[in-house]
């Protein structure tokens, strides 16, 4: 049941638990559990005296290398960076942006002026629907839907000036995943085309399966998967040149296939992670992991793929990474735990960055899969994380856990932490991530009030909600 156009009043309690909600209308909700879900603030309490450049709401400002100061860089959901599509600056707190933002700064941490270029895609499934979202709109002219809602299948285009800002679609993930990629090549479909052809999208998305082909049969600009006996591969063909790999995306198992073919490379249709089509490497996210390259070659007009077995039985293919080097005395300090935090750290070794690499997060648990907590909320912390503990070691990557950040001197180039030890950086990468927003209202500090953040959050209201009447605040998609 929805309570709408009211705000909350207080939570009412026996004995410290919650027993009702008590709404600006001073209506009674009865309640055995509340989760309060209203969205996130920026992590950045301990950077108030830094002296680096923050918003009002707390957000750290980058500019597009990601970077806030001399030798200091930011990214994920903590900070404000500049968003090309719309011409302003952003604050996006999602995982796809958020690994994005670590390998940027990764590579201007080590000098090689990169600068973000990513199209925002966000996903879930509600309800059995799925639902894609990509770029940014905040404000709109006009929304263009092709396919009908009441049918729970559409796209809809939100259109500012004549331009495309963003595209949504319920039940129809390639049409976003196409958009992405021709926003991301400056090459949307303007308004005006949409309105004269409102499955625009759906159309560039049409590949099917099929077997090793014959020279001639694909046009250029075409992929398909095709079947090599031992599994399957994705052909590509495009500027005159054939290139096989891996068929499935390394996030969730995508079939590539139904992706969207770019300059180069190959965009997953359900969540937008984008993969090297020569070489397999993943070049946007989400995901961690490329997929592996298959030989190809022409023998007497035929088009033949060669690959290991055992590429193509693992689909995920770790990035290659350098050794780290003992006279390399730098150490690049990483603060957070989350998806940018990972990726950033990845990226400095497969840049060959041979430093010492620390990366240090409040949580008992190393980088996990966040997204995870809101859809399987007995999940545990050992069953969603990124990479195993050998990653870490193989890597030398220190991942110190129970280590809250509580002050940066950029003077001193320091970071304090709350067990009152300083670590000394030669380049610092924060990541910090948001924090679950409180209501300031009394009742608000009852036992079984519940904030969504981490796996003891999710396993502690799963539990208390069971067979239980369950008061939502808020109506994100915690909720």
């Amino acid at each position: 049941k929805f309570e709408l156009g009211v705000g909350l009043k207080e939570f009412q309690g026996e004995d410290g638990k919650v027993t009702g909600v008590v709404l600006s209308n001073d209506k009674v909700v009865e309640a055995d559990v509340c989760v309060v879900g209203i969205g996130v603030v920026p992590a950045t309490v301990f950077l108030k005296d830094s002296g680096l450049n923050l918003t009002q709401r707390g957000e750290v400002v980058v500019d597009q290398y990601m970077k806030v100061a001399d030798n200091v860089y930011a990214g994920g959901d903590v900070v404000r960076f500049p968003l090309p599509l719309i011409g302003d600056t952003a604050n996006i707190g999602h995982w796809q942006i958020a690994n994005k933002h670590g390998r940027v700064a990764a590579k201007n941490m080590l000098g090689q002026n990169v600068p973000f270029d990513s199209i925002p895609f966000f996903w879930t499934v509600l309800h059995g629907k799925s639902i894609r979202y990509c770029g940014h709109a905040l404000k709109w002219d006009d929304i263009i839907i092709s396919g009908d809602p009441m049918e729970f299948k559409f796209v809809a285009h939100y259109v500012k000036d004549n331009k495309v800002l963003a595209v949504c679609s319920m039940n129809a993930d390639p049409a976003v995943s196409t958009a992405a990629e021709l926003m991301y090549q400056g090459k949307m479909p303007s308004g005006d085309e949409i309105k004269e052809n409102p499955g625009i999208l759906l159309e560039w998305n049409k590949y099917t399966e099929a077997k090793v082909t014959k020279v001639g049969e694909m046009k250029d600009g075409e992929m398909k998967e095709v079947d090599l006996g031992q599994g399957k591969a994705l052909l590509v063909y495009q500027d005159g040149e054939y290139s096989a790999i891996g068929h499935k995306c390394t996030h969730f198992g995508a079939p590539l296939a139904k992706g969207y073919l770019g300059n180069g490379r190959v965009r997953c249709p359900w969540h937008g992670a984008c993969f090297n089509v020569k070489t397999g490497d993943i070049e946007d996210f989400p995901g961690l992991d490329g997929i592996h390259k298959f030989e190809v070659r022409v023998d007497e007009g035929n088009i033949v793929v060669k690959a290991k077995k055992s590429a193509l039985e693992k689909t995920k293919r770790t990035m290659d990474m350098c050794a780290a080097d003992k006279e390399d005395k730098r150490t690049f300090l990483i603060i957070g735990g989350g998806p940018a935090a990972q990726e950033c750290a990845e990226t400095l070794r497969q840049d060959g960055y041979k430093g010492r690499i620390v990366m240090a997060t409040r949580e008992n648990v190393g980088p996990y899969d966040r997204p995870k907590l809101s859809k399987a909320m007995t999940v545990k912390p050992e069953d969603i994380v990124l990479r195993k503990q050998s990653f870490y070691e193989e890597n030398n990557i220190t991942v110190m856990l129970n280590k809250e950040a509580t002050g940066v001197n950029t003077t001193e180039k320091s970071v304090k932490f709350a067990d009152d030890s300083t670590l000394n950086y030669d380049c610092l990468f924060l990541a910090t991530g948001s924090m679950p927003r409180k209501i300031p209202v009394p009742g608000i500090d009852l036992g079984n009030v519940f904030l969504l953040r981490d796996p003891v959050n999710a396993n502690d209201i799963s539990e208390a909600a069971k067979d239980k009447k369950v008061v939502m605040v808020g109506t994100g998609f915690i909720g």
